[in-house]
């Protein structure tokens, strides 16, 4: 009994490591063919990504990179499209244990734009059987002779010609990115009467953004915050705080600059409305304080304004500033740090 179920143990461990195996490459290098014309895709900087033909006996659940668009697969055969300048992606399979390919290792610095690379990955699969790697062989070499383009490459002209329409895929989507965002403000507030010697106080804002490509460099970026504002008044005979809690939507128009995978700056302005949701008032000479919208009008709006950069792709720098246009007029400076998925 003990050595049956010993046996059975083994086994069990057996089919682990077979499915969860580590996959490794066979081979990976530069072809002569160049992207048809229907199958092209553009990086976030406008220009022609470079297409990784990655071969494969498994499903790749997702690619990590600058990865341009969905994977389009052809049979054993998977198409990956990154952003020029990349160095390496990571590949999730479905069966195996993920793999990073940094492209240098086979003598390939970064991708280049308009360029197919061949990509031969092998997995320690055994339940494959003889005959069925034949098969995968046959296939992999229709695939080829189907959904190849027939190309001419010359010193400094390229030649395309489409590929059949039966394997021609969607265009990919759009490449929306949402983010997050938290940091300083730095505020103060014009009263059109009195309170001439105000100065500025500290809060924080935290919220949520999601940049919408219009063009390959113009972009719609909406944003939703929890805002702190307030004010400091101090004329050497007393001092009175204001602070006070929004609901800040910004809505921008920005400018995208430079590659979104290293460096890209980014430049926005439009309106913002804000929507006052607590605060108080208070009075060094008085021992209660006062709600703030008790006094003040709970709504603001005006124009807003931001200036960051991109880095990695990911992580975001950036300033911001506010000037209100209601019957007060609430200024601010924002100072934040952030997270792009």
């Amino acid at each position: 009994m003990k050595a049956r179920l010993l046996m059975i143990l083994l086994l069990t461990g057996m089919t682990a490591c077979r499915v969860w195996s580590q996959a490794t490459v066979t081979s990976m290098k530069e072809t002569i063919d160049f992207i048809a014309g229907d199958d092209q895709r553009r990086d976030l900087n406008g220009q022609l990504c470079a297409l990784v033909k990655v071969q494969v006996i498994d499903e790749i659940t997702d690619v990590e990179g600058n990865v341009m668009g969905d994977i389009v697969s052809h049979g054993v055969e998977k198409w990956v499209y990154l952003a020029q300048g990349s160095r390496n992606m990571k590949i999730h399979f479905k069966n195996n244990l993920p793999l990073r390919v940094v492209f240098k290792d086979y003598e390939i610095p970064s991708l280049k734009s308009n360029r197919v690379y061949e990509l031969v990955i092998q997995v320690p699969n055994t339940w494959n059987k003889p005959e069925d790697q034949t098969a995968v062989r046959e296939e992999q070499q229709v695939v080829h002779e189907t959904v190849a383009p027939t190309t001419e490459r010359t010193d400094n002209t390229q030649q395309n010609t489409p590929a059949p329409a039966s394997v021609r895929k969607a265009k990919p989507k759009s490449a929306v990115a949402f983010g997050i965002r938290g940091g300083l403000n730095l505020t103060s507030t014009q009263f059109e009467k009195g309170y001439d010697d105000v100065s500025m106080t500290a809060s924080f804002h935290l919220g949520v953004v999601v940049d919408v490509p219009l063009s390959d460099t113009f972009f719609f970026t909406p944003g939703l915050y929890f805002s702190g504002k307030g004010y400091k008044y101090d004329d050497g005979k007393n001092v009175e705080n204001g602070s006070a809690q929004y609901i800040d939507v910004p809505i921008l128009a920005s400018l995208h600059l430079g590659d979104a995978g290293k460096a890209q700056f980014q430049v926005g302005a439009g309106p913002y409305i804000a929507l006052g949701v607590g605060g108080k008032i208070e009075n060094e000479k008085k021992s209660t304080d006062v709600k703030f919208f008790d006094y003040y009008d709970g709504f603001d709006y005006g124009l807003a304004v931001s200036a960051g950069v991109l880095i990695g792709g990911h992580f975001h720098l950036g300033v911001s500033g506010q000037i209100g246009f209601g019957n007060y007029r609430n200024r601010t400076i924002g100072l934040g740090i952030g997270y792009n998925f």
